[in-house]
């Protein structure tokens, strides 16, 4: 965590605790400090540097506070680099001295540093130990934008365990903290966070939301820094959604914002995400062209560890490209900078993503060799996710070299470790991968069962773009052993997750999935449709292995159609795709296509050119196969020093495992044993407990029967009460839905036939009528808002979710802003509204509830008063209360109807005298807010005279 903005109001505080005594000292401090948060992240040698001198001076002048930022910023420059034993001790250090000189701020600081390290560290049990104590400091102490900040760490460690529900519930609670004391770039940070949550999770659309309002809230303060940040989230979920220009242009206003505010950091970060853009759309020129530039600036700028990040970004396009000694280069450079920093796990995630390279190089033994040099530093300090990684790309690796027994034995020591976490999205990660594994030794059984395993995790997760794609890997197994029926219920579950989310990607490889079942079950024209569907999206998203593959289906199909014409120029342009982009596999599946084409067509010689077009192209492909799954032969012939070495290392990291699994088990033996003490200790005391209970038992007994009794007669009572408040809440939920059922049918219908004729009869009605029918839709659309209205205000009352916020509000300025609407509907039934009330007329009460109350009143008096009528609201002051009448000169009220008015089981509706409708709520709605604030409502009314509303609150605070 970035302490860079608690530490500069740290420096002020700073002033106020030592004085005037060593200020040119203190200026030294404060400027090494801000000198070194600048590098804290990108180069934490440099901070360390800077650090040790503003811990030097700081104990010279003995100024506590600077000295515990000091040792603060040299901790966090070493979490940075994984050196966390380093980290704890300068925190100890700093957390002495918080603690001795009581300053919670400081003292909050260094547990959530600590609580960074056991997060990192993958110490779940010691994270949630540290992050409660800074939580329960932070609450004792009102430091509200601490408990938001530890919400919102809580929530992202929540996150990256896998547990969706946990980490939206965290940050909720964040965003209701911060709203509550209205501290805007809070409520932003909140929004922020939570946006990352529906990200991390594929939950695109309510991200966009979350991103959209942290960044008004950031316009509207004019957060320069702030909008860059949410205008770069907003780029990232429309790459997700497969909306490039959407992306670009959010991307684009974020660059043009970092260079307005000659923001160098900012600058880079958007260049990088630009080259991400363009990386995700195939257009690798492009991509290599942002990330140097990005990488240009971090390179002059001094940030060494984000220019890492960009060089394997850099290692990864030209990977694509084929430019394998490029990528080769940019990922030596990079490994030389994690070395240089000695950041362990940094190391171990570059030499996997050089294994990466290895793989697709085709060198597969340099590949192995070092996703187990990465495999070993992650066993020796890394979680169990990443051990957990490393197996999988050592499975997977195997895998593809046919080496199926050892894939299987590295895979499933992944599914074991992972299983003992809780982390339900890597293990599913896991699953997937070892269920294909089954799948290429046609054991489907045993398939189908891992990837419902992996499903039940990823359905845990809340991940549903995981889900679908998950879903899919079920289907898939499922057409494989004839399970048609199911499969196709299957793949169209994954196809409508996919929409939901606007996933442009799933949603295409899902019509590919769908065009395959149906083209094996024989509906070919059903099959054309799912693949021109397919190939629409891949258009749009630079997809070209994906329009190709799918173009060549539809060729096949329409030659068994014989629909030639067609079938030869879409198997042309699949062929014309493979030979741009290099997929020697679509150019040689294209070719024998053209064998079946010409062979329908009867001319022999050309059927016979491209199939031997096609063998020679899958003899080519197939050799290189064979060299990978020949790799034992390789080693003992070409590499017997790798084999060796890879062998040894296989080794090494068996007994690391081996090693790793021991300490586990001491450390279990060790609680056994505690557990064992415990227990006897316990049954000791128990014995002893006993002897001594014994003696009182039996001149207690009558007692406790005695107390039993009373109890039962108590508890009979509680539960007749109940029983009697149950039977109320049955009642006034059927009279909510009778409610709901009558008075929301009529408008909506009258909704529904009115659009359903504009719709039908848009081209031939005049001006005169649309105006009419729009009219009745305007009025109809109104009584429905309203209901709601009233329904949602009634249910938040019952619920107990308003909160109030009693204060000394003036009644003639919320009854004016309350005619002002009711004004409107008094004129056209030309009723006189009279306001009696003075400047003077004050209740204490909570402001937004009783505008509605007098709002509710003064609507109902318009709606039951007949033309020229009159509308009065007046005060009058008694002692600690105030009376507040609204009266009118209607059609009254009848006695009966009197008693009925504020029951909800009993509720009344009467039209108005324009015939108004009404729900009867109101009224109920009324009466609930008035008593909540300590106050009463009573009705005086005669029919065919009129009716007065009195409302009695208190004028002043009532002490509890």
């Amino acid at each position: 965590m970035n302490f860079q903005k608690v530490l500069i109001l740290s420096f002020f505080i700073n002033i106020c605790f030592a004085g005037k005594v060593h200020p040119q000292s203190q200026i030294r401090v404060d400027s090494l400090l801000k000198q070194a948060n600048l590098f804290i992240t990108e180069d934490p040698l440099k901070t360390q540097t800077i650090s040790r001198e503003a811990i030097s001076i700081s104990k010279s002048i003995k100024n506590q506070l600077l000295l515990i930022d000091s040792y603060l910023t040299y901790a966090e420059s070493c979490i940075n680099i994984t050196s966390f034993n380093d980290a704890k001790k300068y925190i100890d250090s700093a957390l002495v001295l918080s603690k001795k000189k009581n300053l919670p701020k400081q003292w909050i600081n260094c547990l959530l540093l600590s609580s960074r390290i056991e997060s990192e560290a993958g110490e779940a049990s010691q994270f949630l130990r540290v992050i409660s104590e800074a939580k329960k400091l932070a609450k004792e102490k009102n430091i509200t934008e601490d408990e938001v900040r530890i919400e919102l760490l809580i929530g992202d460690f929540d996150k990256s365990t896998g547990d969706f529900d946990k980490s939206i519930i965290s940050k909720r609670r964040a965003l209701e903290i911060a709203t509550k004391v209205i501290k805007k770039n809070l409520i932003a940070d909140s929004w922020n966070s939570l946006g990352s949550t529906y990200w991390y999770f594929s939950h695109f659309q309510e991200a966009l939301e979350c991103y959209y309002k942290s960044y008004i809230i950031r316009e509207d303060a004019k957060d320069t820094i702030g909008l860059i940040a949410s205008l770069k989230n907003l780029g990232l979920v429309y790459r997700e959604l497969s909306n490039f220009d959407k992306a670009i242009s959010q991307l684009n206003l974020a660059l043009k914002l970092s260079d307005e505010i000659k923001n160098n950091e900012e600058t880079s970060e958007v260049l990088n995400l630009l080259g991400s853009l363009h990386f995700r759309f195939n257009r690798y020129n492009e991509a290599i062209l942002y990330y140097k530039q990005s990488l240009d600036i971090k390179n002059k700028s001094g940030f060494i560890i984000s220019s890492a990040n960009t060089l394997e970004n850099l290692a990864r396009v030209y990977s694509q490209k084929s430019m394998f000694d490029e990528a080769s280069e940019s990922l030596d450079e990079a490994l030389k900078i994690r070395e240089r920093l000695q950041d362990q796990l940094a190391i171990a995630s570059t030499l996997n993503e050089m294994g990466n390279l290895y793989n697709q190089r085709g060198n597969i033994a340099e590949a192995l060799r070092r996703y187990l040099m990465s495999l070993k530093i992650r066993q020796k300090i890394g979680k169990d996710q990443d051990i957990a990684k490393s197996l999988t790309n050592i499975g997977i690796t195997y895998r593809k070299l046919g080496l199926t027994k050892n894939a299987t034995i590295y895979l499933e020591q992944a599914r074991r470790l992972i299983s003992e976490g809780k982390n339900p999205s890597e293990a599913a990660y896991v699953l997937v991968n070892l269920g294909n594994l089954y799948i290429d030794q046609k054991q489907y059984d045993i398939a189908l069962k891992i990837f419902q395993e992996a499903l039940s995790m990823r359905k845990k997760t809340g991940d549903v773009a995981s889900t679908a794609r998950t879903i899919r890997n079920i289907a898939q197994v499922q057409m494989q052993v004839g399970q048609i029926d199911r499969a196709k219920d299957n793949l169209n579950l994954a196809l409508s997750i996919s929409q939901k989310i606007n996933n442009g990607k799933a949603i295409a490889d899902t019509y590919n999935d769908l065009g395959n079942l149906e083209r094996q079950s024989g509906n070919f024209q059903v099959a054309i449709k799912y693949f021109e569907n397919a190939i629409k999206i891949y258009d749009e998203s630079a997809n070209f292995d994906g329009k190709g593959l799918c173009l060549r289906k539809i060729g096949e199909i329409q030659i068994k159609l014989g629909t030639l014409d067609v079938a030869e120029k879409n198997i042309d342009r699949s062929i014309a795709i493979g030979k741009e982009i290099g997929n020697m596999v679509l150019i040689e599946y294209g070719y024998l296509a053209k064998h079946e084409f010409y062979k329908a067509t009867n001319n022999y010689k050309l059927a016979l050119d491209y199939f031997s077009k096609h063998i020679k192209i899958r003899d080519s492909i197939d050799n290189a196969r064979k060299n990978e799954k020949n790799l034992e032969a390789q080693l003992d012939l070409e590499l017997d020093k790798k084999k060796e070495e890879i062998k040894s290392m296989e080794g090494e990291v068996q007994y690391l495992r081996q090693e790793a699994l021991l300490k586990e088990l001491e450390l279990e033996k060790k609680r056994v044993s505690q557990y064992i003490l415990i227990a006897f200790g316990i049954l000791i005391l128990s014995l002893a407990s006993l002897s001594y209970l014994g003696y009182w038992q039996k001149k207690k007994h009558n007692k406790v029967l005695e107390e039993k009794i009373i109890t039962i007669r108590e508890t009979n009572d509680r539960l007749y009460q109940s029983e009697e408040a149950l039977k109320l809440n049955v009642q006034t939920k059927d009279k909510l839905f009778s409610i709901i059922a009558h008075d929301l049918k009529s408008p909506f219908n009258a909704l529904v036939g009115l659009t359903e004729i504009l719709n039908q009869k848009a081209g031939s009605l005049n001006p005169d009528e649309i105006k009419e029918y729009s009219l009745h839709i305007n009025k109809s659309s109104n009584k429905v808002l309203t209901l709601i209205d009233s329904l949602l205000n009634w249910s938040r009352s019952q619920s107990g979710k308003i909160k109030l916020i009693p204060e000394t509000i003036n009644i003639k300025e919320v009854a004016d802003l309350c005619l002002e609407v009711i004004s409107l509907s008094a004129k056209e039934k030309n009723i006189t509204i009279k306001s009696r009330l003075n400047n003077t007329d004050v209740a204490f009460a909570d402001k937004e509830t009783i505008t509605t109350v007098i709002r509710n009143l003064l609507s109902n008096a318009v709606k039951f008063t007949t033309k020229n009528g009159e509308v009065t609201i007046w005060a009058n002051s008694k002692n600690e209360v105030i009376e507040i009448y609204v009266t009118d000169t209607g059609v009254g009220i009848s006695r009966e109807n009197q008693t009925r008015l504020f029951q909800v089981d009993k509720n009344i509706s009467t039209k108005g005298t324009n015939q108004e409708s009404g729900t009867g709520l109101g009224l109920i709605i009324c009466k609930e807010f008035i008593e909540k604030n300590k106050g009463s409502i009573r009705v005086e009314s005669e029919l065919n005279v009129g009716t007065s509303f009195i409302i009695t609150l208190p004028n002043h605070p009532i002490k509890n």
